[in-house]
């Protein structure tokens, strides 16, 4: 399989594929990305980071994290949202996403009409296309909120 074929995976009652967004675009959607999520996950893996550098960041899944850090990591992170640039790196994955062999494009309103959980799960699945191998994610895993989650 090259670069340029499309990674697809079955969403829901849905087949995804996506394509690579170019090297540029995705590197500055990247760093936007990274400036925005980059305060709340400097102390998460702060507080994890010896069991993670031993390990690597497949295990941070099984390192114990107090509750009311979380929250506050939680808390930071949805403060330091921005809208703008969810919906920039929104609007590149879906102009790079078939469903069911259509542009998603076309459909999205449609499709995600009253399903919120399905277009995050497409959108944090398509965020671990493009940007996963970045930040050394396994192939079944995708970076979310403080945390790595299944996008199965």
């Amino acid at each position: 399989m090259s670069q340029a074929d499309g990674i697809t995976k079955e969403i829901g009652d849905h087949k995804f594929t996506i394509y690579y967004l170019p090297p540029v675009e995705s590197h500055d959607l990247l760093i936007d990305l990274a400036k925005m999520i980059g305060p709340s996950l400097g102390p998460v893996l702060g507080s994890v980071g010896s069991e993670l550098s031993e390990k690597g960041l497949a295990a941070i899944m099984d390192i114990e994290l107090d509750p009311e850090f979380l929250s506050q990591a939680a808390s930071t992170l949805f403060n330091n949202l921005d809208k703008p640039v969810v919906k920039k790196v929104m609007e590149a994955l879906r102009s790079k996403t078939l469903i069911d062999g259509k542009p998603l494009d076309k459909v999205f309103d449609v499709v995600f009409l009253g399903r919120l959980d399905l277009m995050y799960r497409w959108f944090f699945w398509g965020i671990w296309v493009q940007w996963g191998k970045s930040f050394g994610a396994s192939d079944d895993a995708v970076l979310v909120p403080g945390a790595l989650a299944q996008t199965g």
